[in-house]
């Protein structure tokens, strides 16, 4: 096994859960929840890779150490007093963000995560994307990526995706889905289809498939006015359910 592929057996034993296996084989990948949150540990040639999802609180979206690709123009806020690592946010953020970061309890949440270079963390409204060097992916990290979610701003109204309440109720009740699986990034959203098990991708399909009309008619509806961010989280939700039904339909019988 990999340094990464060990780091991941850890873990699954460290948080009583199994290695993900394909075929019989266990491959690099694990999955735990931790109370509301929930887990998916992966393995790369060099780094460990962590998705956490199970919130929806944070109105500010940024970056630790890189930019992530949808952030290429943000604006670097230097961590001086913590470590060198720097965050980054789009300009909209900053009001929230500096004075978030401006706290010593916070800058010592971040500190504690002892980025380094080749690492990143990704905040985003509805989760947190982590890669690290497989000795930094240490149980210790877990506890500590919790406590940095338990320490963003409360939840309010300004949690609620825009737009949520202007789509039909039917949809609306999809909303609990975006946390996981509206991708705007196509490998991302492979990948995440990709490892799920076919029971959750059954569950996923039964709630999404029989509203495919409604979805399109609601999208549609925007004709060439800009889509709300909920329905931009609707259109990747969408999108997923097509090419999973895509890939079905062109399996072998």
């Amino acid at each position: 096994m990999t340094s990464s592929q060990d780091a991941i057996a850890h873990l699954a034993r460290t948080f009583h859960t199994r290695l993900r296996k394909l075929d019989g084989v266990p491959v690099a990948e694990t999955w735990f929840r931790r109370g509301p949150l929930r887990f998916t540990v992966m393995a790369e040639s060099l780094r460990v890779l962590f998705e956490v999802r199970g919130f929806t609180q944070a109105p500010m979206k940024f970056s630790l150490n890189h930019p992530d690709e949808f952030r290429r123009d943000a604006t670097p806020i230097d961590m001086v007093g913590t470590t060198t690592v720097l965050a980054y946010s789009q300009l909209q953020n900053l009001t929230l963000l500096r004075p978030w970061l401006d706290k010593p309890y916070h800058r010592a949440l971040i500190g504690a995560l002892s980025i380094r270079p080749e690492e990143y963390v990704h905040f985003y409204q509805n989760g947190i994307d982590v890669a690290v060097l497989p000795e930094n992916a240490l149980p210790d990290l877990v506890t500590r990526l919790e406590a940095i979610v338990a320490a963003l701003p409360a939840g309010g109204k300004e949690s609620v995706i825009e737009g949520i309440a202007e789509m039909p109720t039917r949809l609306q009740a999809l909303a609990p889905l975006f946390a996981e699986w509206s991708i705007a990034d196509d490998e991302e959203r492979a990948r995440r289809l990709g490892h799920a098990s076919q029971r959750r991708l059954r569950k996923l399909r039964d709630a999404v498939e029989p509203l495919m009309p409604e979805i399109n008619t609601y999208l549609s509806s925007f004709r060439d006015r800009p889509l709300t961010p909920a329905a931009m989280q609707l259109a990747d939700l969408a999108q997923g359910i097509a090419e999973l039904r895509a890939a079905h339909s062109v399996r072998p019988r």
